[in-house]
């Protein structure tokens, strides 16, 4: 057994995540030589080599137990999930292995994004609001990758013994007790985020980065250049004061602007196109994140991303017909078919529902787990519990990152008196949820039940996700 499952055991959930912390005061600022530029590894290319990769997970893990607790995360599918989606791909063409890299989003108005050593990669909703474009998201994905994979953190040893890993370390101890860390915390990101300001230098090699990235993942890199172009244009429009942290944290944007720019003109090859992308899922991001300005603003967009903010605002009388009217001129779209099921499913016209999603012939076929899991909405509804555990089943396969379709076989496996697998699907939702220290308390007490134990495949399924918690915080 892994020493961090034994922690997790050993302490339970909670108290698991300040035991990590203590571990990171005591590794990171005193207890560890390697950790420090007098130490044993200052002579010793091998072990400095592997001591970034090793440290940098401690230390991403540690930062994500504490900002779990104390900041709020969005986490709906259609936001969460394509930022988890786009950055996936990007860490895939940077050759990062499935599941090692995280990527979240924060509910905060700052324009911001930061990364944490390990992999763990932060973007703020306020950032979000501002660009233009999945290009220009898998471009600010992939800078902040960039940093991560050359280690950016740990390029001045020095700097960073003597002052970054005693300050990170005090920060995430300072949140733990609840001594006013929390705003500390966020400074990582805010306006001086000592920790994470990078160099000029290091600022140029994660550009540079980036376009390898996003040309592997079959992204136009002309992304990136679109988001130092949306940042600099908003720039011009706020006072010295308000500057946006991003500026503040990632230096030298008219310089990198410029430079990428040049580039991207001379490595232009004749004939070469950019993947085509369906923009529904950003219409539908877009959507959901303007609901929480409509107040103060009208309601922009097309009518797709209009209907969108609409039925997030639970008025599905105003979202249908303006649904309706983004299907009918794109008909093959299955979000917006989709989208408008689940208004019609909100508003109580099953039988409506149900004729927008029968004219899809093969559902199984199309890959597109959230048309699975609007079709067991259906049959949920219209109390056909078996061919609705059947369809959300069906999604998980497609997409096991699908929060609604765990939580509804979840109830309903509860409900056949299939109590464990309920339990793993709650456990699966309460991850997704970002509520991890939840998650795993499901999970400890799923381990310890005899039906559990007598089940070897589940048994195995609630292990392994044990593990995967205590490897990776998340």
């Amino acid at each position: 057994m892994s020493d961090p499952v034994r922690k997790l055991r050993r302490a339970g959930a909670r108290g698991w995540a300040l035991a990590a912390v203590v571990s990171l005061l005591v590794g990171a600022c005193v207890g560890d030589p390697a950790s420090r530029p007098d130490g044993p590894s200052s002579n010793a290319p091998e072990q400095a080599d592997r001591r970034p990769a090793l440290k940098g997970k401690q230390i991403g893990r540690e930062f994500i137990g504490v900002a779990l607790s104390k900041f709020e995360f969005r986490t709906e599918y259609e936001v969460a999930g394509l930022v988890r989606r786009v950055g996936e791909e990007v860490a895939k063409g940077a050759g990062v292995a499935p599941g090692r890299y995280h990527f979240l989003v924060v509910k905060n108005p700052q324009a911001n994004a930061f990364a944490v050593p390990g992999g763990y990669i932060f973007i703020f909703d306020g950032l979000l609001r501002r660009l233009h474009s999945e290009e220009e998201l898998a471009g600010v994905l992939a800078h902040e990758v960039g940093h991560v994979r050359n280690n950016h953190f740990f390029k001045d040893r020095k700097k960073v013994a003597a002052a970054e890993l005693a300050a990170i370390a005090a920060i995430l101890l300072s949140s733990a007790s609840g001594n006013g860390g929390a705003a500390m915390a966020f400074s990582l990101a805010g306006a001086s985020s000592l920790q994470l300001a990078y160099s000029r230098n290091n600022e140029r090699e994660a550009d540079m980065s980036a376009i390898g990235y996003l040309d592997a993942a079959d992204y136009d890199p002309s992304g990136l250049l679109g988001f130092f172009d949306t940042l600099h244009r908003q720039e011009l429009l706020v006072l010295p004061q308000s500057r946006y942290p991003y500026l503040a944290t990632h230096p030298g944007l008219a310089e990198r602007y410029e430079r990428i720019k040049l580039l991207l003109a001379r490595r232009e090859a004749p004939g070469r196109r950019a993947a085509t992308r369906d923009d529904a899922p950003w219409q539908h991001m877009s959507g959901i994140l303007a609901e929480e300005t409509m107040d103060r603003r009208p309601v922009a967009g097309s009518s797709y991303q209009q209907g969108i903010t609409w039925m997030t605002a639970n008025r599905l009388a105003d979202a249908r017909p303006l649904l309706q009217q983004a299907l009918d001129e794109a008909p093959d779209a299955l979000e917006k078919r989709v989208s408008l099921a689940d208004c019609l499913l909100g508003l109580g016209d099953l039988d409506a529902a149900e004729q927008v999603l029968a004219q899809v012939a093969d559902p199984k076929d199309t890959g597109y787990a959230p048309l699975l899991a609007a079709l067991g909405g259906l049959a949920e509804r219209r109390g056909e519990g078996s061919a609705a555990t059947d369809w959300y089943r069906q999604t998980l396969a497609i997409d096991d990152n699908h929060p609604l379709a765990h939580f509804r076989l979840s109830e309903l496996l509860r409900a056949a008196g299939e109590t464990g697998k309920a339990q793993l699907h709650l456990a699966h939702y309460l991850r997704l949820k970002l509520e991890v220290q939840e998650a795993a308390q499901v999970l400890l007490a799923l381990e310890k039940d005899e039906a559990t134990q007598a089940d070897e495949a589940l048994l195995e399924q609630v292990q392994a996700t044990l593990l995967s918690i205590a490897r990776e915080g998340l």
